[in-house]
């Protein structure tokens, strides 16, 4: 595995959100230090000096471990997005021994003749809240599964919040560029490798407005208030929209009248006959006729809405259009 570098980004969850920091493992011939800066805020913390003595105990000593090799393993535990490996990796020992029967075979065999395996150590860490002084407890973990080795060793280092002057804010947001740069270097090259799949053609839309009220028996003249796409038009006269690509619409609409007539005040009509009857229900605005239905319609189909109420059209009302399917 490759090791990893003694700075970086790391992330933790504290108290249900998601806390992403740079760190720093700082270490000279005797001592070590962690350092976090929360990559939001631009709060910092930082250990003192450790030496061995101060975060080692008979629980989590290494074997033979030195300030270099804490250190690495402290990396290890607060780097991110490292390369996944497997973690059963077979040992590469070829030393030979004789067993019971006289046979030779590999040191690390077991009685059926298989390679032993060995687990690679899986790590964590947690960063606690900070208390009332602002210091934080930072947790890093191994959990070892050697054959001469398991089990688990924990650390527990105290951060203490670093003063920062202007120029320390400063610098650490050009990191954050920096880091943006990166990585949109990264996104630009992977998308460089990706088969871009053709454009999709846009669907069509349309919005209309009523353009003056209507008395009865009359169709509704209509304005354009957006549309978008080819599969129809509002012909010059206003009551008529005209499809010129097939496919599969979605029309909606909703008018407002004062009719008292029975029966039915609307009806939509696709070439001049009527597909739908639109009923009505009082409204503190007068009388709200309502509608919305998909249509199968060919290139060259119309499509009209034909007030039959009396009294007139009242202000407010709309229809639209969507193509849901185009069919050649």
């Amino acid at each position: 595995m490759t090791t990893p570098a003694l700075d970086g980004k790391t992330s933790f969850v504290v108290a249900q959100r998601r806390l992403s920091c740079r760190y720093r493992v700082t270490k000279s011939e005797d001592t070590l230090s962690v350092w976090l800066e929360d990559r939001t805020s631009k709060e910092q913390w930082q250990t003192e000096a450790l030496a061995l003595k101060d975060f080692v105990t008979d629980k989590n000593v290494l074997p033979a471990g030195n300030i270099e090799s804490y250190a690495r393993c402290f990396v290890t535990c607060l780097a991110e997005d490292e390369a996944t490996e497997d973690k059963a990796i077979e040992d590469d020992s070829v030393e030979e021994v004789k067993d019971n029967k006289g046979k030779r075979k590999a040191k690390n065999q077991d009685p059926d003749g298989n390679r032993a395996k060995k687990q690679k150590p899986s790590q964590g860490r947690a960063l606690s809240a900070p208390t009332k002084d602002g210091s934080r407890t930072l947790t890093l973990w191994l959990d070892f599964g050697f054959p001469a080795f398991q089990g688990k060793v924990e650390y527990f280092l105290k951060l203490l919040p670093v003063e920062r002057e202007f120029v320390d804010v400063i610098a650490a947001k050009m990191l954050d560029v920096e880091d943006d740069i990166v990585d949109l270097k990264h996104d630009v090259k992977r998308l460089n490798t990706l088969t871009i799949p053709p454009p999709r053609e846009e669907l069509a839309v349309i919005a209309l407005t009523e353009n003056n009220r209507k008395s009865e028996n009359q169709y509704i003249k209509r304005k354009k208030a957006f549309s978008g796409g080819e599969a129809f038009e509002l012909a010059d006269n206003g009551e008529t929209i005209v499809f010129k690509l097939g496919g599969v619409f979605l029309i909606s609409m909703n008018i407002f009248h004062q009719s008292s007539r029975s029966g039915y005040p609307l009806e939509l009509r696709v070439n001049g006959v009527a597909v739908n009857h639109l009923t009505g229900c009082k409204t503190n605005e007068g009388i709200q006729s309502s509608l919305t239905t998909m249509k199968k319609l060919e290139s060259g189909d119309t499509l009209k809405l034909f007030y039959r109420g009396n009294y007139q059209t009242g202000d407010g009302n709309s229809m639209s259009i969507v193509q849901l399917r185009r069919e050649e």
